[in-house]
């Protein structure tokens, strides 16, 4: 089943995460699976993972950055604080929670600068009633 939008947004949805690391991994399973995420093999490494059962720091790690290439950013931002607690030494747990946490904010000091502020997609009832009254001014209703 192929996406239609793939041609019209220039690819899927998945590796919407850049893939940068200052952590080294030495553990062999653990190395395949930063391999495939090099070559941005998300469903490899995700296998890889599944099949690994000590579930270390560095495994919550790696199935972060997969999980981020993804686009599962609630599942990314869990696995990458689970990471950071399990092994609060590595700077690269605490360097990607930070990343993703941060993730949002990005975008709305972006926009922001821009003079955007989100306010109508922020409140429902509100983006409901702009659809509304655009449907019955633009399509006569017809499309709501």
């Amino acid at each position: 089943y192929a996406n239609p939008f793939d041609d019209f947004f220039g690819g899927s949805h998945l590796q919407q995460y850049t893939y940068t690391s200052t952590y080294t991994e030495y553990d062999s399973q653990l190395k395949r699976v930063e391999d495939a995420l090099m070559d941005r093999n998300v469903a490899r490494a995700r296998q890889i993972l599944s099949g690994i059962t000590n579930h270390t720091g560095a495994w919550y790690y790696w199935s972060a950055l997969t999980d981020a290439m993804q686009g599962n950013r609630v599942s990314a931002l869990n696995n990458a604080r689970i990471a950071m607690q399990m092994d609060s030494s590595q700077s690269a747990f605490r360097e990607l929670y930070n990343q993703l946490q941060s993730g949002g904010n990005v975008y709305r000091q972006a926009g922001a600068s821009q003079g955007f502020f989100g306010g109508l997609c922020n409140n429902s009832c509100l983006t409901c009633l702009a659809v509304n009254v655009l449907c019955n001014c633009c399509c006569r209703g017809a499309c709501c």
